[in-house]
């Protein structure tokens, strides 16, 4: 369970998105609520944003929400009730990869890096002045960077799902573009294998999942990673300073 997990309301999310009044790198936002977009755009005037209003049922994981719906029913699942009971929360996860891909073919090109980075990245962050997450030495083309928030141990893909375990944050990832792209493209081939075993939980479960022995043996040419030990919410760090109660070694 994430630090702090607790049942939040719209109140918290706008905390979160203030923050985001202070970055200075060029914003790609994705939601289906305007209200929530049109508070964006006033907390970042003469920023660079790109506001985009989405239809979750286009969205990867609501395509699939059926299944996902029916896979949480069965033995062995909802003992974690936000990982393998809340189906709409799976669907949300599982379709950030989706809005990368849009983002990147919107405007990636071959000097391009992106980031994702979830609403809630920057929670336990107290910015005061304007930042820009910068390009970082802790990048490698050809390797995402992500976070670990508990270490890793091989285990079977059915043990990782249904036990809910977690060795990456799935708060925020970064890398080249060429990276970006191929790894949300390994991301839905292996989401729709997990579909088709009846397997799915979050996203962390299914990139934890991926990188397991057995995943490996699933799919080709998965892209690698650069792991630093950020737990939950700290890799930003890599790429700015920043008041926080965040640590990234």
């Amino acid at each position: 369970m994430k630090p702090g997990n607790k049942e939040r309301t719209p109140n918290d999310y706008y905390e979160w998105i203030k923050k985001f009044g202070y970055l200075q790198n060029h914003l790609v936002f994705f939601s289906d609520d305007q209200n929530v977009l049109n508070y964006m755009a006033s907390i970042r005037t003469n920023k660079k944003t790109t506001l985009m209003f989405v239809d979750r049922r286009k969205l990867i994981g609501f395509r699939n929400i059926e299944q996902i719906k029916e896979i949480f029913k069965l033995p062995g699942f909802g003992v974690f009730p936000e990982e393998t009971g809340n189906y709409n929360y799976s669907a949300i996860m599982h379709s950030k990869h989706d809005m990368v891909r849009r983002a990147i073919m919107l405007f990636g090109n071959e000097s391009s890096y992106f980031a994702w980075v979830d609403i809630g990245l920057f929670r336990y962050a107290s910015p005061v002045e304007d930042f820009e997450l910068k390009h970082s030495q802790y990048i490698e083309n050809g390797r995402i960077l992500m976070s670990q928030a508990f270490p890793f141990k091989d285990e079977t893909i059915e043990s990782i799902i249904k036990n809910a375990r977690t060795w990456i944050s799935g708060a925020m990832m970064a890398g080249h573009v060429d990276s970006m792209l191929k790894f949300c493209n390994v991301y839905e081939e292996f989401f729709k294998k997990l579909i088709s075993m009846k397997l799915i939980a979050t996203d962390e479960q299914v990139i934890y999942a991926l990188y397991s022995s057995q995943g490996q043996k699933l799919v080709i040419d998965i892209p690698k990673l650069s792991v630093f030990q950020c737990d939950y919410f700290g890799l930003y760090l890599l790429f700015t300073p920043m008041p926080t109660t965040d640590k990234c070694p």
